[in-house]
């Protein structure tokens, strides 16, 4: 009696066992055959960009578009005449260099955030742990600091940091603290590709280039530096006033504030603010009347005048020598990694409509997409990096 108990619930224990493995192994089955659709999918997916617009059999024929999948792609760069790029999945990242994977980081030993073309040699930002180092080609080439701000390397292969440790934000040069008594400083790289280093102390601002030295009493800025004719040419905000300094002799206008400039054709531009409205002087001309206003941002170009315009409607429009390039937007972008770009003798922009970022290549758009991020060229063609709106990342390529 209690052996046919004993059966009976060894019978029914097996049963329970069967049905569970079998749930197993249909779910097995199931989240395979889906995984691999999925994957398929985003294989697929290499191939055609995910545009909202325009012909997609026509823009795969112009472009090559990269995708890497369950990954992003960033800070696409040319080094030496070849493309770099940044591939991040996970916990890990890999620089792809002349389309070959070049350097490979994990976590444990630091991921880069950016790349930077060190003349010609592919550098970057690491992260490891709490720290941030600048390294060049696997060698790290600086000390740990609790942010790297800024990167840039001259011609003579000096180093220059902007940094920020322990609160205190200051400059280092070939790991070396440099202008340590000033409250603030940054660096700048001029046309001429020399350092320019900006100094803020409490009484006065000063700006050190090419072993020169000019200092500013009451002032309340300096930026935006360059050379004209030799002699830095820099924005100055004086005693009320927003001036242009060119060597050591002050350009003013007395309609309002200068608020921005440009050399073109070895001539001066300048943005001009007044109570009412900005405009462009160029050549002795107030150029802009015809608009409803001027936005400060000048264009790439050094051999034309380009600029940004507001039409009656309140949309922006992008100016070359008169002539509007494409149609009118909501906005154009000139964010950093996002601003206006020279390639060849055409421009591009991104331009953004109704949630969507697109490329405004040669006064054509290009398909829209959820995001537009680091443009660029390579070789006289367009770079680019977009994200359609389930966060896929595609590198695209002008062929």
């Amino acid at each position: 009696m209690q052996l046919n108990k004993f059966i009976k619930s060894m019978a029914k224990k097996v049963s329970i066992l069967v049905i569970i493995l079998t749930v197993i192994v249909i779910s097995t089955v199931v989240f395979i055959v889906g995984y691999k659709g999925y994957h398929e999918k985003i294989e697929k997916q290499e191939a055609i960009p995910p545009a909202t617009n325009n012909e997609t059999e026509i823009f795969k024929k112009r472009f090559d578009i990269i995708h890497y999948d369950y990954s992003e792609i960033k800070w696409p760069i040319e080094v030496s005449g070849r493309l770099a790029y940044l591939v991040w999945r996970g916990n890990e990242e890999k620089i792809i260099y002349d389309g070959k994977e070049y350097l490979k980081f994990e976590q444990n030993t630091g991921l880069p955030r950016m790349l930077i073309n060190a003349n010609d040699k592919i550098g970057y930002i690491l992260v490891k742990g709490t720290k941030e180092y600048f390294g060049i080609e696997g060698e790290l080439i600086s000390n740990g600091y609790d942010s790297i701000e800024k990167v840039l390397v001259d011609k003579d292969n000096h180093i220059y940091l902007k940094v920020l440790n322990n609160k205190k934000q200051f400059l280092v040069k070939d790991n070396q603290t440099i202008y340590p008594d000033a409250l603030k400083s940054d660096i700048e790289f001029t046309n001429e590709g020399k350092a320019a280093v900006l100094l803020k102390y409490p009484d006065k601002f000063s700006l050190v280039y090419n072993n020169k030295r000019y200092d500013f009493l009451k002032a309340t800025f300096l930026g935006y530096i360059d050379v004209w004719n030799g002699e830095p040419i820099f924005i100055l905000g004086d005693q009320g006033k927003i001036i242009l300094v060119h060597g050591k002799d002050k350009i003013e206008d007395k309609r309002g504030d200068i608020i921005r400039y440009k050399i073109i054709n070895s001539q001066l531009a300048y943005t001009l603010k007044t109570p009412k409205r900005n405009y462009i002087v160029y050549q002795n001309q107030l150029i802009g009347e015809n608009y409803s206003n001027i936005s400060f941002y000048f264009g790439p170009f050094s051999d034309k005048l380009s600029y940004f315009a507001f039409n009656k409607d309140n949309k922006l429009v992008f100016v070359v020598d008169g002539k509007e390039i494409g149609k009118a937007y909501d906005d154009i972008a000139i964010e950093e990694n996002k601003s206006p770009i020279k390639v060849g003798d055409k421009v591009a922009f991104i331009a953004r409509e109704n949630g969507e970022e697109f490329v405004v290549y040669d006064g054509e758009e290009l398909p829209h997409y959820k995001t537009i991020n680091f443009l660029t060229s390579f070789d006289n063609k367009l770079v680019f990096v977009a994200t359609d709106k389930n966060f896929n990342s595609f590198l695209v390529i002008e062929k």
